[in-house]
């Protein structure tokens, strides 16, 4: 296909402009720039270009998100295109819509975009002006939180060595906490995996991302990025995505990033003549759901019933089987821990079963005494 005239194309940066949003959003516009990520599956349906040579305008970013399900799966990175479609501002980042006919490739390009190399910006306006471009994060950057990558393949981040701390854990409640949590929201970013899979839902039968029993990712691991990542913008965060979707499956020499194991043997030694502590058992149920009518399972990847899901008022192992794989970890784990006082939660309150109320707790006792 023929290239347009060079007065006929759009910069990218006039495009992004200085501010939050475009100023030409609602125009039809054509633009141009080498393809730096593909998301053809995964959900995100599009790509991201970004104007290839110098950058000359610093205050405004020279990346563009291509929302454009007809043409994502024809693309390639290092491929320089021109694309024709309205600009729009979607979950606060400025994107181009395409339709099928409204793209152009141009070939293969001679030379690879350079990623931005340094510490992420920690202020909106600094981030901005990066958006949709291809970085490379360096410094020191550290887990601040894990709790989504279960769900949505997302992990917490945050420069420096530290995780970002509760607020009520460093200030009294009220003003200052909300103060605090203000500072630490404009601080936090995300790796994610691009890709809008819900792995408790539509995406249960693909493995997580990043994290495996082999590589445990906690709070407070070092995250180093041995990849380039495009600066996204959705749901109110900052994420950092990989140039292709990754999920479990992916070569760990393909992720964007590796992590530190800060995981110990036991807990670290902090002094005094007695320890306290809490576990969270999971629901360590002793009557398990095969033993109940109505129950209902979640199952794994090759269908074998797990843990219960519904349908009766048990809440753990599916089977003796699964209750012994629960148990077993939740005995090392105490026995390691060899805390004075210990308390449980989600255990079973056997007398619901019109057992002796304390059933389930005398077989976690026996277990972690013959263990001992």
């Amino acid at each position: 296909t023929v290239a347009q005239a060079a007065e006929d194309i759009t910069p990218i940066t006039s495009i992004q402009g200085i501010g939050d949003s475009s100023p030409l959003g609602g125009q039809t516009v054509t633009t141009r720039g080498q393809v730096t990520a593909v998301f053809a599956e995964g959900g995100l349906k599009g790509y991201t270009i970004q104007t290839e040579g110098a950058d000359t305008t610093p205050g405004a970013s020279d990346g563009l998100f291509v929302y454009s399900p007809d043409t994502a799966s024809s693309v390639k990175i290092g491929e320089t295109v021109e694309v024709t479609g309205k600009i729009s501002e979607y979950n606060g980042q400025t994107q181009i819509t395409v339709a099928k006919d409204k793209l152009r490739s141009l070939g293969q390009s001679e030379s690879r975009i350079t990623p931005v190399s340094g510490i992420l910006p920690e202020t909106d306006a600094e981030r901005e002006a990066l958006e949709s471009m291809l970085l490379q994060p360096t410094g020191d950057i550290t887990v601040t939180d894990n709790y989504n990558v279960n769900r949505y393949g997302e992990i917490k981040l945050a420069n420096g060595v530290q995780p970002l701390r509760t607020a009520t854990d460093v200030v009294a409640p009220g003003i200052e906490a909300k103060a605090y949590e203000a500072t630490n929201a404009e601080k936090d970013f995300i790796l994610d995996d691009g890709a809008t899979v819900d792995y408790t839902r539509g995406g249960k039968d693909t493995p997580l991302p990043y994290l495996s029993s082999a590589n445990t990712v906690r709070v407070g691991s070092a995250a180093t990025f041995t990849q380039p990542t495009v600066l996204l913008f959705s749901f109110g965060k900052w994420r950092l995505n990989p140039t292709q979707p990754v999920s479990g499956a992916t070569d760990p020499a393909h992720l964007p990033a590796s992590f530190t194991n800060t995981r110990t043997d036991s807990p670290e030694q902090v002094g005094g003549d007695f320890t306290i502590a809490s576990f969270n058992v999971l629901n360590y149920f002793s009557t398990t759901g095969d033993q109940l009518t109505g129950c209902t399972f979640y199952t794994d990847r090759e269908k074998n019933p797990i843990t219960v899901n519904s349908g009766c008022d048990a809440r753990g192992a599916a089977n003796a089987e699964n209750l012994k794989r629960q148990q077993d970890k939740i005995v090392a784990a105490i026995n390691t821990m060899n805390t004075s006082v210990l308390s449980l939660e989600e255990i079973e309150n056997s007398a619901a079963f019109g057992k002796n109320r304390d059933e389930a707790l005398a077989t976690l006792v026996a277990a972690l005494n013959t263990h001992a």
